[in-house]
């Protein structure tokens, strides 16, 4: 793990670059589940040993109470299911968006659906800030509606982590932000 950690700071051309550490299970995001919010995720990570228990708080969160809970009321099996850990380069993003390729409540297909809040993408995957939503027809790519959200928080990257804090753009329509 220490050496790809180097290898992508020799790529990077930087000696300790930031980091995202996230975990992905066999049945996350299916037709039956969606684990976003149950197991852990690391942002802004920096030096292999750090990374290295970032990589090992992720793996043993598939097993958490939290996640362990969610599999029984979804009737999945308790066991360790097969989780991988992924390690990518940290983009620090001052807009984060999901986007689905079909309506994740309606299941159409001919629209994408888009999730947009400001700052990295943690608060918005983890639920915890209520996202603009564009539909976009995928036939002529015609923004066919938009929902602005008041977005008052968001996720920035500090020094050793990240912090969720007020934001200042709240009901500004993320997709319209041009940054000065």
């Amino acid at each position: 793990m220490a050496a790809a950690y180097h290898a992508l700071a020799e790529r990077c051309g930087v000696e300790s670059p930031a980091v995202a550490v996230r975990s992905s299970a066999a049945e996350e995001d299916g037709h039956t589940a969606s684990f976003a919010g149950q197991h852990q995720t690391c942002l802004n990570v920096k030096g292999a040993e750090n990374v290295l228990a970032a990589i090992r708080s992720c793996y043993a969160s598939a097993s958490s109470r939290r996640a362990l809970a969610y599999r029984r009321c979804l009737g999945l099996s308790e066991r360790r299911t097969r989780t991988a850990v992924l390690v990518q380069q940290l983009v620090v993003s001052d807009v984060s968006v999901v986007a689905f390729s079909a309506d994740p409540v309606t299941g159409r297909q001919d629209e994408v659906v888009i999730n947009a809040s400001w700052g990295l993408g943690e608060s918005l995957v983890g639920g915890r800030v209520t996202p603009d939503i564009y539909r976009v027809r995928k036939a002529d790519m015609r923004v066919v509606s938009r929902e602005v959200s008041d977005k008052r928080r968001m996720t920035v990257a500090i020094a050793g982590g990240t912090q969720e804090v007020d934001s200042s753009r709240g009901e500004v329509a993320v997709l319209d932000y041009r940054p000065t």
